[in-house]
C-alpha cells in the first residue's frame, strides 16, 4: 500500500489515519508524515497534532494523482498544457 486518499471532517480524517499508522506499526511500518498532503478549505484551523505535520495544500492547488480536484490556477495550468 503506496497511495491513498482519505476525505471527510478533520476529526474523522485524524481517526482514519491514526488507525492507518497503528496498523502499518504492527506490521512494521511507519507513516512518512513529511510525504503526506492536507487539503484544506481557506481558513480552516487544523488542530489535530498529526495533521499538523502533513503539507497543507489549499482546495485551489489540490490535485489527485496529477488531475486537478477544483477550478483554480492549477485547473487553468492543467487546460493550457493539455
Amino acid at each position: 500500500m503506496d497511495d491513498l486518499t482519505l476525505g471527510g471532517s478533520q476529526q474523522a480524517v485524524a481517526e482514519d489515519v491514526a488507525v492507518i499508522m497503528k496498523a502499518g506499526a504492527d506490521m512494521g511500518l511507519k507513516l512518512n508524515t513529511s510525504k503526506c498532503e492536507l487539503i484544506t478549505h481557506p481558513g480552516c484551523c487544523v488542530s489535530d497534532p498529526t495533521l499538523l505535520s502533513f503539507l497543507q495544500i489549499p482546495l485551489t492547488d489540490a490535485e489527485l494523482l496529477g488531475a486537478p480536484l477544483f477550478t483554480g490556477a492549477t485547473l487553468d495550468a492543467a487546460c493550457s498544457r493539455r
